[in-house]
């Protein structure tokens, strides 16, 4: 039976990779802490009102639209 720790990282892990974002960025994003996933996967046992809120900003999470791409510029320059 896996630890709730391992379960919870699991989670984390599987947003990431959905949403192509790194540990640092994700950590910043959700606690405005850059070590916070690195903690985890160091054995750091997080509290379970920050499970919580963790848990709710993946599930409200609205990635950004992605930009359109530029045309090349077309005409003579000046």
């Amino acid at each position: 039976m896996k630890s709730t720790r391992a379960t919870f990282l699991e989670e984390i892990e599987k947003f990431m990779a959905r949403h192509d974002m790194n540990p640092t960025t994700f950590s910043l994003l959700c606690r405005n802490d850059p070590a916070f996933v690195l903690r985890i996967k160091r054995g750091r046992n997080p509290q379970a009102d920050t499970i919580d809120e963790v848990r709710r900003f993946m599930k409200e999470y609205k990635a950004p639209k992605a930009r359109p791409k530029s045309r090349p510029l077309t005409g003579a320059a000046a």
